[in-house]
């Protein structure tokens, strides 16, 4: 817990306060070559959150339908453009987010595209996709290949393009940060990451097989997105 809060105390400094360079991004976008490549990545997701948290919500999907949005668009996705359309009148937290370096998201359901779209044109920024290449071959209880067997899961021209997709995102973060991407810094980030998701994946098992529930879901959930690999070991 001290260490998420001394991560968000820094992102703010540096992003809120100092007004570094950074992104804003879909929480399934690989992380990893925007902390390799020194470039702070806020989440849709967590700003939508803490938008939430301060009470602040209704007003802007209030702002946003009154635009002509349709109330059908996903509220988690799409809070931070409307925090962002109704801003003139009500700044979002700490003073509402400053221009991003980029923003970047997953092609992953119907809305993204255009939701991100549209926030990178009002903030006047540069939008970065990555496209989400569906299977034509998916084999029985797949999710037991993912984890050492990813080969024979991923066809080949889907990792191709995935692999081409972010080799375009990594080229716009060396020019944002000035800085040139290291292939084994990432190899041993995400040997990191791997012994880590282990590590999860042993208290998983434990908390499965326990007779009775040892922790909450709301002292869990927090884990979803907490790999922290640069203070693993």
């Amino acid at each position: 817990m001290a260490f998420q809060k001394g991560w968000f105390a820094d992102l703010r400094r540096e992003v809120f306060d100092e007004q570094r360079p950074y992104a804003i991004v879909q929480a399934d976008v690989p992380f990893e070559p925007f902390q390799l490549l020194g470039v702070r990545a806020v989440s849709n997701q967590w700003w939508a959150s803490l938008i939430a948290a301060k009470k602040m919500a209704p007003a802007y999907l209030d702002a946003m339908e009154a635009r002509g949005y349709h109330d059908g668009l996903c509220r988690y996705c799409s809070l931070g453009l409307a925090s962002t359309l109704a801003g003139d009148r009500r700044p979002g937290p700490w003073g509402g987010l400053p221009r991003p370096a980029l923003i970047c998201a997953r092609l992953t359901c119907d809305c993204i595209q255009r939701v991100f779209s549209t926030w990178a044109e009002a903030l006047g920024t540069e939008f970065v996709p990555l496209d989400n290449p569906g299977a034509t071959l998916l084999p029985p209880r797949w999710w037991e290949l993912s984890r050492s067997r990813w080969r024979e899961l991923v066809e080949p021209h889907r990792l191709a393009f995935a692999v081409a997709d972010l080799r375009a995102l990594i080229g716009v973060l060396e020019r944002i940060s000035g800085r040139a991407f290291d292939l084994d810094e990432l190899r041993a980030l995400m040997h990191a990451i791997n012994t880590q998701e282990a590590i999860f994946d042993e208290v998983r098992t434990l908390i499965c097989n326990a007779p009775k529930t040892p922790v909450r879901m709301t002292e869990q959930i927090a884990n979803v997105m907490a790999t922290c690999p640069e203070k693993s070991g």
